[in-house]
């Protein structure tokens, strides 16, 4: 050996003791099977990405050692050195080093021996997981290392994901056994998972119950996000679908979140006993499945971290309604929040066994898994038992509901009222018994008959039907109900009979109708009492109240005559008030009047001169008086008048033959009325009629 290499050496050999000093190497003890070394690794931060493995063999650049168990950073763009020293004492020389963390994109491992790479694995969720050196849910890499011999092993890591390094090492066998009884129970909970599934699948396609389809909708969800963060739906589902991308946890996320939302919507019936809180849910929906489509934009931490904003905001929004829910002792809420608690401990006791605070066990190992079974159970109970609680509360509804029919028949059915149903155009769908009694009638051989065909019209004139479809009209227009009297005759009944009629629609299972009411005109009660009465009106140029404003006028004469007699009269002073209209306010014409009759558009004649600014706010004024003795009217327009002189002798020499309705008034008024005068204009009449035949 050459004399000047004799400081080289020293200075290797003070390199390699300088290195065994800061890298205090990690001792497998004979015993041991399972070693966490998560704080017996050294670790060193690589923002720019610069280093590679032979550059950080050589590096200067100190590691820093691990004081957490399991080295946590949270999301970042650097990417992050692992190295440290193994030492073997067991008897085994067949280890695996895993990376309990299944979401990290790249893993390289590398085994170092004399400054040389022996050993290197590229593995990562990012990368085809054909390309795992063990094909694992987690990241797994063989180790051999023969008794009392030593290696150094450094491990690159880059994610865009949290950076979470869980390092644990295992005896080969013992791995191996475990990774089996893994398998086991994630079957046992996916085929528990599949079996919920299509077990409510089944009883929704028996119910009907939207809630069920919810709940299939989370348990489908829940169990697909906790086979993506777990690995296992990398490993057995989707490994070569997902090696270009597989990013898919915040789908996952949001798909959890959706369902969530929506089976507590329907479970605790939001809608109708949170009303804000059910309109904050579903804002949520679409702001949350926005964070997915987010991360085609945007970076993944922005979106990762996005979706953990969004739980934040709806988490404890839904704790709310539960507490609220329970304290207002609504029954699904016992299941709902028993459920949720469920789910909520077995996620704590599965982090405190993380952090060191509870024994590694079966049951802390997979108490989240256990949890989420508990919760799935308790609330396909909790639907179970609404669906049980609503067909009880149904069958109590129908017997209502049948009573409150029954009653209803029977107040139908045994009223005097002849109670009808009509379709849009007046058509007669339903008509209840009281018809019989009326009219000598059978509901079934009226039904689809017009009601306007069945109203009495004196003579064939028009006006009574005139003035029912103005009513008619004014019903369809406005969708207000209406009441007006009108006379009705059977082909069984000689007379017609005079009804109160009165209308409103009605909206049954959308559907809309026409409910009428045919009231017999009752008698006032202080008849008896009435001696007499003087009033005036001034009404507007309208038929409708030309229709009503005679009968206010002869309301009391049945008092004095008979009400054969007190009919006649009112009629004749509905005639001589539409003419007073007509003829006098909107100086329509008889031959204007017989034109548009024939050509079947009196109304809209009508309609025209109503709105006219020269008629529009001309008035009929009325005035009577009625005793024992007399009834006197006097009825004045605002017209210009007639030769009223000329027009009875006209009519007399026609001896109404005719009957035409043109002069209809004059010539009923003077065979009722015992005097009739007009003043000398002709836009007044006096007319009276003796109540006392002696008189």
């Amino acid at each position: 050996m050459c004399l000047k290499n004799i400081p080289a050496l020293i200075i290797a050999a003070c390199i390699l003791l300088i290195r065994a000093s800061i890298f205090a190497s990690i001792s497998i003890a004979p015993d041991t099977t399972i070693l966490d070394i998560g704080k017996d690794v050294y670790l060193l931060e690589d923002p720019e990405h610069k280093h590679t493995i032979q550059s950080i063999i050589k590096s200067e650049e100190s590691f820093i050692k691990s004081t957490e168990d399991v080295p946590y950073y949270g999301f970042t763009e650097s990417a992050y050195w692992v190295r440290f020293d193994l030492t073997n004492k067991s008897s085994s020389s067949n280890w695996i080093l895993e990376l309990g963390y299944p979401l990290m994109d790249f893993v390289d491992f590398y085994c170092v021996k004399d400054e040389a790479v022996s050993i290197h694995y590229s593995s990562g969720y990012r990368e085809p997981f054909i390309k795992r050196p063990v094909k694992y849910r987690n990241f797994a890499f063989p180790l051999t290392l023969e008794q009392n011999s030593s290696a150094a092993v450094y491990m690159r890591f880059e994610n865009e994901d949290r950076m979470e390094i869980p390092l644990q090492l295992t005896e080969e066998n013992t791995f191996n056994t475990r990774k089996h009884n893994e398998q086991y129970v994630m079957g046992g909970y996916t085929g528990i998972v599949i079996f919920i599934l299509f077990f409510n699948l089944l009883l929704f396609i028996n119910i009907r119950d939207k809630s069920y389809l919810y709940y299939i909708f989370f348990v489908f969800s829940y169990g697909f996000f906790q086979l993506t963060q777990s690995g296992y739906f990398y490993e057995y589902f989707t490994p070569v679908l997902l090696e270009k991308y597989n990013h898919n946890i915040p789908f996952s996320i949001a798909l959890a979140l959706v369902s969530f939302i929506l089976l507590t919507k329907s479970f605790l019936d939001t809608k109708q006993m949170f009303p804000f809180a059910n309109r904050y849910l579903l804002i949520m929906i679409p702001v949350t499945l926005s964070a997915v489509a987010l991360q085609v934009i945007v970076s993944y931490p922005f979106a990762i971290q996005a979706q953990m904003i969004i739980s934040l905001l709806i988490l404890p929004v839904v704790l709310y309604i539960g507490v609220k829910s329970l304290l207002q002792k609504y029954r699904p809420a016992r299941f709902f929040m028993i459920a949720w608690t469920a789910m909520l401990i077995g996620g704590i006791i599965y982090a405190l066994k993380v952090a060191g605070l509870f024994p590694s066990s079966f049951f802390t190992n997979y108490s989240i898994l256990i949890g989420s079974v508990i919760n799935f159970i308790l609330l396909s109970f909790g639907l179970g038992d609404r669906i049980n609680v609503m067909r009880v509360e149904k069958e109590k509804s129908d017997k209502e509901v049948l009573f409150t029919a029954k009653k209803f028949d029977m107040l139908i059915e045994g009223s005097d009222d002849m109670i009808f149903t009509l379709d849009e155009e007046w058509n007669i769908l339903s008509f209840n018994q009281a018809l019989k009694k009326h009219f000598k009638v059978n509901p079934e051989e009226i039904k689809n008959r017009n009601l306007i065909d069945l109203v009495y019209d004196e003579n064939n004139t028009g006006v009574i039907k005139n003035f029912v479809m103005e009513k008619l009209k004014l019903f369809r227009d406005t969708g207000e109900s209406v009441v007006f009297r009108a006379p009705f005759i059977s082909p069984f009944i000689g007379e017609p009979k005079e009804f109160q009629i009165r209308l409103e629609h009605i909206n049954f299972d959308g559907r809309t109708e026409i409910l009428g009411k045919a009231s017999g005109i009752q008698e006032d009660s202080l008849l008896d009492y009435f001696e007499s009465e003087h009033q005036q009106y001034k009404i507007k140029n309208s038929l409708i109240t030309a229709e009503e404003i005679s009968h206010r006028l002869t309301r009391n004469l049945n008092r004095f005559i008979p009400n054969k007699t007190a009919t006649l009269i009112k009629m004749a002073l509905r005639e001589i008030v539409i003419n007073a209209i007509e003829h006098g306010n909107l100086q329509i014409t008889c031959e204007e009047k017989t034109r548009a009759l024939m050509n079947d558009n009196y109304f809209e004649l009508l309609q025209k001169r109503q709105r006219s600014d020269e008629h529009r706010d001309k008035r009929v004024h009325i005035a009577y008086k009625i005793n024992n003795k007399k009834a006197v009217y006097r009825i004045t327009d605002e017209g210009q008048g007639f030769d009223y002189k000329s027009f009875i002798e006209e009519k007399t020499r026609e001896n109404n033959k005719e009957m035409l309705a043109n002069g209809r008034g004059i010539t009923i008024s003077s065979s009722i009325f015992d005097k009739i005068r007009y003043n000398e204009k002709g836009n007044q009449v006096l007319l009276v009629k003796y109540l006392n035949q002696s008189d």
